[in-house]
């Protein structure tokens, strides 16, 4: 029994795994296994250069060896969730940037369409401080209908 791990081993199981570490003769032993039957071994290493240590082994050439190099697997991982977020954000960007101009050119089309209407209001006595503060006014009204829209 032991509260420390030993590297490489897992324990994917919610109420936990039962892990026996012995020698091959008493795994041989344990199971009744013959010869025929060869267990896979396993080989846990830490380094503090692990792309060295994996050309140093797969430069040993066995062919019947796998090696899996967390390090580089962890980096693989790291790249790729930063390709995305360049995507994701960078589509989130673009869409901001459309929905910006989308509300300018509707702002701008409104008031080119109204020129008629302001000019009579000029006409009849609207003073330019009169005049920004109903713009300022529309423009507040649509903020805050939209912003109702948008929470519904």
């Amino acid at each position: 029994m032991t509260d420390h791990v030993p590297m490489g081993v897992t324990t994917n199981s919610i109420l936990g795994d039962l892990t026996i570490f012995v020698s091959e003769n008493v795994f041989s032993e344990l199971l009744g296994l013959d010869d025929r039957v060869q267990p896979g071994n396993y080989i846990y290493l830490g380094s503090s250069d692990p792309l060295k240590t994996q050309e140093e082994l797969e430069a040993l050439d066995e062919n019947n060896m796998y090696i899996y190099n967390l390090y580089q697997s962890r980096q693989q991982s790291e790249q790729l969730v930063m390709l995305m977020s360049v995507f994701v954000y960078g589509f989130i960007v673009l869409i901001t940037v459309i929905s910006i101009a989308n509300i300018f050119n509707t702002i701008s089309t409104s008031i080119s369409l109204r020129k008629r209407e302001f000019a009579m209001l000029k006409s009849v006595g609207m003073t330019p401080k009169s005049f920004t503060r109903m713009i300022n006014y529309e423009s507040v009204y649509y903020g805050v209908k939209s912003l109702l829209y948008a929470c519904r």
